[in-house]
């Protein structure tokens, strides 16, 4: 298992596609893609209200986006007169990597205010250990998922999902011994996060029995455990 790894962040110049205004509304899509020898790396993108809608007293008080490929959301936020997200393009060896983001915004010239919906409910967690999956409940269309370090509160790991109750980690950022919180918040179209339900958990390590060989020393030895008759595991442990 490898250690933390910090994200590469590059602010994003080119835009595949400009702005398409609609009718009360803009859409904008984003394209993405990584080079062969090119790790993993995000992108922020920024979509302002147009000067002429603000002064017709426009505001933006909704968004969906939909994703293709592997591009996945880090974090987001809708203002009044524009709208933040920042991408990213995980890195998987002998795999093309790329992507596109779909936004569409909707204004209007009567706000409300939002109301906030409660936090999910029912969180648990699978395996594998070195990268679990999270799940919960809720009625809310969108999640917002932190992985944090518990002794710093760093967020090493962070997904704005749609549409889903369940999520796997897809970056290789957990180490061994490390104590984790998960947090997940879950929210509608205004973009309005519910408060956060939060999971405990760490990873530590286990010696078992070579699953190929089985602990019996074989000629040549075994490609596995390298004749040791026995591998070390991560193990996943709940804190709650």
């Amino acid at each position: 298992m490898n250690s933390l790894r910090l994200p590469a962040l590059v602010l994003a110049l080119l835009v595949a596609f400009a702005p398409f205004a609609m009718a009360d509304g803009i859409e904008q899509t984003f394209e993405h893609k990584l080079g062969m020898s090119q790790g993993a790396t995000s992108w922020e993108h920024r979509i302002d209200l147009p000067e002429a809608l603000v002064a017709q007293g426009h505001v933006f008080h909704k968004r969906t986006f939909a994703l293709t490929g592997r591009l996945v959301v880090e974090r987001e936020e809708l203002a009044r007169t524009y709208y933040y997200v920042k991408v990213r393009l995980p890195k998987y060896q002998l795999l093309p990597m790329s992507g596109a983001i779909k936004i569409s915004l909707e204004t209007t010239q009567t706000p409300v205010a939002p109301t906030a919906l409660p936090a999910p409910t029912k969180l648990y967690m699978t395996n594998p250990a070195d990268a679990p999956g999270f799940g919960w409940e809720g009625t809310g269309s969108f999640a917002n998922i932190t992985l944090l370090e518990r002794s710093s509160g760093k967020t090493i790991w962070e997904r704005v999902l749609a549409d889903r109750k369940h999520c796997h980690l897809d970056e290789d950022v957990l180490q061994y011994y490390g104590r984790y919180i998960w947090a997940v918040r879950q929210g509608d179209e205004t973009a309005t996060w519910s408060p956060a339900a939060e999971f405990r958990f760490r990873i530590e390590k286990r010696v078992e029995i070579c699953p190929t060989c089985h602990g019996t020393p074989t000629q040549p030895p075994c490609t596995t455990c390298h004749g040791t008759g026995h591998v070390t595991v991560p193990v996943l442990y709940l804190d709650n």
